[in-house]
């Protein structure tokens, strides 16, 4: 058996008073909202309490990082999508300003093999159907 661990750190970026509103109603419901966060993906915070940007996700995710990078053995991270593009970006190499928008497929394992001269990257859809079209 091997030893499971859950912790907060691996939420999803918390989009504060939007975090229940879908990405299509904020773009015509909200537009202004919108555009701001089009501007600077990277450091944009949503309205509202605890509201977080990609960037402070990254800063969420140091410990995890840190305690990855420790990991001599397969290590399984389940997250959502604004973890999962920062632990991929952070792993892969990938521009910090790269991170909002990282084609990460969901319903996807990712193998990331470290080596020394980067990372190569596996992927396998769980989904039956494939990946849904980005």
């Amino acid at each position: 058996e091997s030893p499971a661990m859950s912790t907060s750190l691996l939420n999803e970026m918390d989009r504060g008073d939007y975090a229940s509103v879908s990405y299509s109603r904020i773009q015509s419901d909200f537009p202004e909202i919108w555009a701001e966060r089009q501007r600077d993906p990277l450091y944009f915070r949503y309205p509202g309490t605890g509201a977080e940007s990609y960037a402070d996700v990254v800063g969420r995710l140091r410990p995890i990082i840190i305690e990855l990078e420790r990991q001599r053995r397969s290590v399984l991270v389940i997250s959502h999508l604004a973890v999962s593009r920062c632990l991929y970006g952070y792993f892969t190499g990938s521009p910090m300003e790269d991170l909002p928008n990282l084609s990460v497929d969901v319903h996807t394992i990712v193998e990331l093999q470290p080596g020394p001269f980067g990372c190569k990257v596996q992927a396998s859809c769980l989904d039956p159907d494939g990946p849904p079209p980005q």
